[in-house]
């Protein structure tokens, strides 16, 4: 069994893609990117990532080769930016959709039609305007039915 070698940050969002010379490029967390050149085993030192978002939310590779990352900067957006050059250089990032959506991370896939999909949920804060949350257990009631919740309030 292989050992895992240490990444970024376990927690953090982001996405590995390989490189065309068949290496692996980690990007994750607060910009940061990493190199394994043995498939995995082990990781080099983390990098600032030269894509202008702070917060990276996945990473892929489109049908026409270029990489793909998306995330924020901090701002109101959840943006997009690709790369042509094996992520040494990215475009300009565009706006995807306000930050009040949240998305699943490592979510974005690219269709054979080559539209682009990300799965989006509407954010509020804290909690459901509709349901009422129980104050012990994971039961709630919304429109007057008890239904139990999970952990974020998703019935």
């Amino acid at each position: 069994m292989a050992e895992v070698a240490a990444i970024i940050d376990a927690q953090a969002a982001g996405g590995i893609v390989e490189l065309r010379d068949g290496s692996l490029m980690l990007a994750q967390g607060d910009n940061k990117c990493q190199i394994s050149t043995d498939g995995g085993l082990s990781w080099g030192q983390a990098q600032p990532g030269n894509v202008k978002m702070t917060g990276i939310g996945g990473l892929f590779r489109l049908h026409s080769g270029a990489l793909a990352i998306y995330g924020h900067n901090g701002g109101s957006n959840w943006l997009f930016a690709s790369s042509i050059d094996e992520g040494q250089n990215w475009s300009e990032p565009t706006s995807i959709c306000p930050r009040s959506f949240s998305f699943l991370y490592n979510s974005m896939i690219q269709l054979s039609t080559g539209r682009l999909l990300i799965c989006l949920q509407q954010g509020w804060a804290g909690a459901h305007p509709d349901l009422l949350y129980s104050e012990k257990s994971s039961y709630g009631q919304w429109r007057g039915k008890r239904l139990q919740t999970e952990g974020h309030g998703h019935i």
